[in-house]
């Protein structure tokens, strides 16, 4: 895992396994926490997500397990985004 992603998850409280490939996929995206994962102790709802031309976001999901490598999860809609995700890194 990159050492500014493993910075980001602390920052953020996260706990994510030795050997999982949690770095970002590209250029622009920050690290963000699905707003439920607090109330649900097996998932860590941390996710990549960059906002695109269009002001959607584009979310990639950080895997739990080693071995794992983030997942692309699909476009968001920005109206809402806030909602459901908050940024874990400071801009």
């Amino acid at each position: 895992m990159a050492e500014g992603a493993v910075a980001a998850l602390m920052r953020c409280g996260g706990n994510i396994p030795e050997g999982v490939r949690a770095g970002p996929q590209g250029e622009g995206f920050a690290l963000y926490r699905h707003r439920s994962a607090g109330k649900l102790g097996y998932w860590h709802g941390y996710y990549w997500a960059r906002r695109r031309g269009s002001g959607d976001y584009e979310i990639w999901s950080i895997p739990d397990h080693p071995g794992g490598r983030p997942v692309p999860c699909g476009i968001f809609p920005r109206e809402g985004f806030g909602r459901y995700y908050e940024r874990c890194d400071p801009a």
